[in-house]
């Protein structure tokens, strides 16, 4: 019985995969794999981040930045949130990305990593490789860190007009 519900369960996960940036999923999803319901397999756990990430985010706000202080982010906090305000991402089922920011547009490929942590983006102009950190996934938010000064930022679901 067991198996046939389990079989059951990752069948469902995999049929919703191919709908997965068609429709709003549910839930929260961290690194760890378990939703606020139940622990999921790793299989399902991916295809479950996929399906959260697959839409349209806009920036919301700069959560922190390890290359600065907490005193030094509180003073540039004016002038990067006015940087960052109309910053667009939007990954799309089939692995394809298009970042906006200060109306300049960057277009390419994405995929997560095998534990589900990072997200690998290639860009199409440049073919440069980029790593973001994925910290969490959730209907309403989604939480990153980019780069090497590690500015992590809150991006909330954008729909577009």
């Amino acid at each position: 019985m067991k198996i046939t519900l389990r079989i059951a369960i990752i069948f469902l996960y995999a049929a919703l995969a191919f709908t997965a940036c068609q429709e709003n999923s549910t839930g929260t999803l961290g690194l760890s794999g378990k939703t606020e319901d139940h622990e999921l397999s790793k299989e399902e756990a991916e295809i479950l981040r996929e399906q959260l990430l697959c839409r349209n985010w806009l920036f919301s706000e700069i959560v922190q930045s390890n290359g600065m202080d907490e005193q030094r982010l509180e003073v540039f906090r004016p002038i990067l949130d006015a940087t960052f305000s109309k910053a667009e991402f939007e990954f799309n089922q089939g692995g394809s990305f298009k970042f906006t920011l200060a109306g300049e547009v960057e277009e390419g490929t994405w995929h997560l990593n095998r534990e589900g942590d990072k997200i690998l983006t290639i860009e199409k102009e440049t073919e440069e490789e980029h790593i973001i950190t994925l910290v969490e996934v959730a209907q309403d938010k989604l939480v990153l860190t980019f780069g090497d000064d590690e500015v992590t930022l809150l991006l909330v679901p954008h729909a577009k007009p």
